[in-house]
């Protein structure tokens, strides 16, 4: 059993059991003191269908996910022993990896949650938490024997009245004491994807993605002028001493007209660039943007 002693109050406290639903209660309210490294989504979070292993649908305890591994995070929260916890979070988390696309979906639109390009995730594997009060020794050996994603923790509640104090004691996966909480840059960092018809940039705040270096310029520029960045402010924006990205004239620092000319929303860009030259561009345009944004 665990306890705490209080030298100047001369009592001591004992680690008790918590009602799942305070449990989870605390956890959330105080998330980022005991999840820093993890980016909290939803707590008592649906999940419709054949979910578990009776084919019933299901509630996650609390819906996370990891900017780091960058993958979702199933929490799985008892009372006391950990009775069939690990199975009914085999079947929350398989059921992620089954429905990836449609919960990532639900993840950024309904619950309104920052999440890199579904591409730059990791589909086929969820991590799982699980909390209990005790876990058999059972399900300990064959979590550390597995080395899967899966970390257990042990909790105990002591009531100290109008308050209490709730200690979590990792048995595995302990992240580094010094993590900080999650920032924006962390969760988004700058991000390019090439390939024939796939084209994809991402820096902070902004993303665009089209099927060809005029199509994704032409969607940067409907996804600036969403926001209240000012894309005329930086103009003309040039990628070398002779030839601009994007204009307000469809002509370089020479004076050579730009050879392929896409004209959207008033602005001119040269479109006559490789594939990845193409997603540079719009990658140095995102930045520059946004480092200018801040000063």
């Amino acid at each position: 059993m665990s306890r705490i002693v209080i030298e100047d109050q001369k009592r001591v406290f004992h680690g008790q059991e918590m009602p799942e639903k305070d449990l989870n209660d605390f956890l959330c309210k105080h998330w980022n003191k005991f999840f820093p490294n993890l980016i909290f989504i939803k707590s008592e979070m649906p999940m419709e269908g054949d979910v578990r292993s009776d084919d019933s649908s299901g509630r996650v305890d609390i819906f996370a996910f990891n900017p780091s591994s960058r993958r979702f995070v199933v929490v799985e929260l008892k009372r006391g022993l950990n009775q069939n916890i690990r199975s009914q979070a085999h079947d929350y988390a398989g059921f992620v990896e089954d429905y990836f696309s449609d919960i990532y979906l639900k993840v950024i639109h309904e619950y309104q949650v920052e999440l890199p390009a579904p591409q730059l995730l990791k589909k086929d594997e969820v991590e799982m938490v699980l909390v209990a009060r005790e876990f058999s020794s059972k399900d300990q050996n064959v979590v550390l024997k597995k080395k899967e994603a899966l970390t257990l923790i042990k909790y105990s509640w002591f009531d100290q009245g109008k308050s209490g104090m709730l200690l979590l004691d990792y048995l595995n996966n302990e992240p580094l004491t010094d993590t900080e909480p999650v920032t924006e840059e962390f969760v988004n960092p700058p991000v390019i994807y090439f390939a024939q018809g796939d084209l994809f940039v991402q820096y902070g705040k902004l993303k665009a993605s089209g099927t060809s270096v005029k199509d994704l310029f032409r969607n940067a520029i409907d996804v600036i002028e969403g926001t209240d960045l000012e894309l005329g402010a930086i103009l003309p924006f040039a990628s070398s001493a002779k030839r601009y990205v994007i204009s307000k004239t469809p002509k370089h620092p020479t004076g050579d007209k730009f050879v392929s000319v896409l004209e959207h929303q008033g602005y001119f860009m040269e479109a006559n660039k490789s594939l990845e030259a193409g997603v540079k561009g719009v990658l140095n345009i995102f930045k520059a943007l946004q480092d200018k944004d801040k000063v």
